[in-house]
């Protein structure tokens, strides 16, 4: 019976291309931990290869990615990363992920002369990017607030993925926040909560967070994207609000700010607490993180206004090196 349970699931897989945990058990009828057994066995064995990441991952036949592919010769540790990590998100909206989407970035930006070299290349540099994570997972950038600002506020900064990376563009994570963000898509954005809930719950048990703070949008739209996220999280604790106030009549987005006093002066002067504070530990979470001058200055006010002991910051998405300018989110 065993046997036959392997075999159907390395059938179901096959047939159904790409196939996440729940159907495979809603197929097979057995336990979660029978199937985390055989799904070990098979990755193990090569069969299968896992894509995505937790809570989003799904299974896929190896040999298949491998046929549709076989003129480009990769290795399967290149594959299974390119697989697991590559979105291209294409002029025309369409999205495509792993070695599909990879093929079509390269052949939209000419560099699809050599697959495999250019594939060699992007998991040389994934794995460069790892070495700034730490055991949790994180990029914990507070050393990045240190070299830039002459007070530093936050007593952590945490990124959950880069950006971009160099010649590669957008991560998986940096498109998923772009297009969310520009698109305003209620489905975008709960595919992208799926991702980070899990992330910030483990922060706000790791750090002992008391109450959250999302940080406001310059620019005014139907559907934002932190409050969305805010929503959509729904976190079992206090919430405190940020709001966005203007001196003069014109909004001016960090984006569109180059130099780093600006940044610090535009988030100083426009960034407000609405409301008594009265926690010990707080976390702050903004989309994406350029300068880190609006967490870094919204972790003042907490700490000198209302007393905050511990402010930790966390962004989604954050530059790798430097201060450039996110100046698409």
């Amino acid at each position: 019976m065993k046997n036959n349970n392997r075999q159907k699931l390395l059938d179901f897989i096959t047939k159904n291309h790409q196939v996440k945990p729940i159907d495979m058990l809603d197929y097979l009828k057995i336990s979660r931990v029978a199937l985390h057994r055989y799904l070990k066995q098979l990755l193990e064995e090569n069969e299968i290869i896992r894509l995505g990441s937790p809570p989003r991952v799904f299974y896929a036949k190896s040999d298949n990615a491998i046929k549709v592919h076989a003129s480009i010769n990769w290795p399967k540790n290149i594959l299974q990363k390119i697989e697991a990590n590559f979105t291209y998100i294409g002029p025309d909206g369409v999205i495509a992920d792993g070695v599909q989407g990879f093929m079509n970035w390269a052949k939209a930006t000419k560099q699809d002369n050599n697959l495999l070299a250019l594939g060699e290349e992007y998991v040389k540099l994934l794995h460069q990017a790892k070495k700034h994570r730490s055991k949790d997972g994180l990029i914990h950038a507070l050393e990045k607030v240190t070299q830039t600002f002459n007070q530093v506020n936050l007593d952590e900064l945490l990124y959950q993925d880069f950006y971009s990376l160099p010649k590669f563009g957008k991560t998986k994570l940096g498109s998923q926040v772009l297009y969310a963000k520009q698109s305003q898509s209620t489905q975008l954005m709960e595919q992208l909560t799926e991702t980070i809930q899990p992330v910030i719950e483990k922060i706000i048990a790791n750090y002992q967070i008391e109450a959250v703070g999302f940080i406001p949008h310059s620019i005014k739209r139907t559907q934002p994207l932190l409050p969305t996220l805010e929503r959509i999280l729904s976190l079992p604790m206090p919430s405190i609000d940020l709001v966005k106030v203007y001196r003069g009549s014109v909004p001016i987005a960090q984006k569109s700010l180059s130099r780093l006093s600006e940044r610090i002066d535009n988030a100083r002067q426009t960034i407000m607490v609405n409301q008594k504070v009265r926690f010990r530990n707080v976390l702050i979470i903004d989309d994406a993180v350029g300068s880190g001058a609006t967490l870094n200055e919204t972790a003042l006010k907490l700490k000198e206004q209302y007393g905050v002991k511990k402010v930790i910051g966390y962004a989604i998405v954050g530059s790798l090196k430097g201060f450039p300018v996110i100046s698409e989110i």
